[in-house]
């Protein structure tokens, strides 16, 4: 979306002048902990706005819309201007394998209409953990770090139960995938 405002002139030929009134996500993933695959890995957004009021006249962005899961290409995409709360889910990064790692930020992101923001993100095989944020030549956007982790990671799953009855004792092992699925 780009826009011009009004303009009057006389000399020929007229310049126009225009601004990008959303903005642009991209991202760097390198291998960290673990070394894991990144081959095919797909990024998306998560709970981001997915339109935006727009007026024509003014230039001026409004009322956004409810929030969304928004996949990334693999240059990245296009969102509307907004405000990512802080320890808010912010990307999602599903492997090859199906495992999936969320980043979310440790302060709240702002981004601003007209700026591309490249989050780069170190993805662990537990963790992706921003390695810096760049903002190349849409505009200085800021710096956007923290840690993104698998959901439910903190919920310890059972090697072995034990259970005794009367006259006998019973013990179930459990084994699991990477996804934490019992096989």
């Amino acid at each position: 979306l780009l826009y011009s405002g009004e303009m009057v002139t006389n000399s020929n030929p007229v310049s126009i002048s225009f601004k990008h009134k959303l903005s642009q996500i991209s991202y760097e993933l390198v291998a960290g902990t673990g070394n894991p695959d990144l081959t095919n890995a797909k990024v998306s957004i998560l709970n981001a706005n997915t339109g935006i009021k727009f007026n024509r006249i003014t230039g001026d962005l409004g009322e956004t819309s409810e929030k969304r899961e928004v996949v990334l290409g693999t240059q990245g995409g296009i969102i509307v201007p907004q405000t990512i709360a802080n320890g808010t889910q912010f990307i999602k990064i599903t492997l090859q394998s199906g495992k999936e790692v969320i980043y979310s930020p440790t302060d709240a992101v702002i981004i601003e209409s007209g700026k591309k923001y490249t989050f780069k993100l170190s993805v662990n095989l537990n963790v992706a953990t921003s390695i810096g944020t760049e903002v190349s030549e849409w505009g200085e956007g800021g710096s956007i770090s923290g840690n993104a982790e698998e959901p439910g990671t903190d919920k310890l799953l059972p090697a072995e139960i034990f259970y005794d009855r009367a006259y006998t004792s019973s013990r179930y092992v459990f084994s699991y995938d990477d996804l934490n699925r019992v096989k």
